[in-house]
């Protein structure tokens, strides 16, 4: 096929996947190279070629492809405001978190939280609000935990609690059920960070506004994480007190 029509846009795609099934990737990139000139104007195209540029190590290239395709995806025809498509944004994602690249990394997930559309168009949105918004509102709440878990890994403890705070506003949604959900995605931040005097306040008071001994257990594991061996005990006899396995 591609003897006689050397500029067929499927026979070079098809071609260069197999080229890279078989570990050939210079020919495979040659390929996608040909098929990203035939059509320069989609942004699946770019990443395409940006996955063979990762596996031949030429990093620079592959970025100019996935901050190209980006550009590709956005769209700023419907409503003044301009939104983008996800797909590009979660790949060049997971590229620049490989690359250790900060700032793109936070310019990405700020583009995923506020500036997408997650594959609805305008009109579906106003015909099917209703159930739209708490899809929509679940994968921005999703985001928003991946942002505050990047933070949290990366050492910026105070970054990664007032980012998990940005989910007050989807409260009601799948997700983020309700206020204990927030308190738990901090607990967790406060106990990868060694924050342990701001845990166990955190788990005191949810003790306290709740009747569920989970909290309770939890104490327990932050006081075994401490060595406090008979605060350990404690709490394990007032769970056994209480049948923990009933409450759970």
């Amino acid at each position: 096929l591609l003897e006689l029509q050397p500029r067929h846009l499927d026979g070079l795609t098809n071609r260069g996947f197999l080229y890279s099934k078989q570990g050939n990737i210079e020919k495979a990139l040659q390929d996608y190279t040909k098929v990203v000139e035939l059509r320069p104007d989609v942004w699946q195209t770019r990443v395409n070629r940006a996955r063979f540029y990762i596996k031949l190590k030429k990093y620079d290239l592959a970025e100019k492809d996935f901050e190209y395709a980006i550009e590709l995806s956005k769209d700023t025809s419907r409503d003044g405001r301009v939104y983008y498509d996800d797909s590009p944004l979660e790949y060049a994602l997971s590229f620049f978190k490989s690359r250790k690249n900060e700032e793109k990394v936070l310019e990405i997930f700020d583009l995923l939280i506020y500036s997408t559309d997650h594959g609805y168009t305008r009109a579906e949105v106003q015909q099917y609000h209703d159930a739209y918004f708490p899809i929509d509102s679940t994968i921005k709440a999703k985001w928003i935990i991946e942002r505050s878990k990047y933070f949290s890994q990366a050492g910026k403890y105070e970054e990664a609690i007032k980012s998990s705070w940005e989910l007050v506003n989807f409260i009601g949604s799948p997700i983020v059920k309700d206020l204990n959900v927030i308190f738990e995605t901090i607990l967790e931040f406060h106990l990868e960070n060694k924050k342990y005097n701001e845990a166990e306040e955190l788990i005191n008071s949810l003790i306290q506004d709740t009747d569920n001994l989970k909290y309770n257990y939890q104490k327990a594991n932050l006081f075994l994480r401490q060595g406090k061996y008979e605060l350990v005990i404690k709490e394990l006899e007032y769970l056994i007190e209480n049948d923990y396995s009933k409450n759970d």
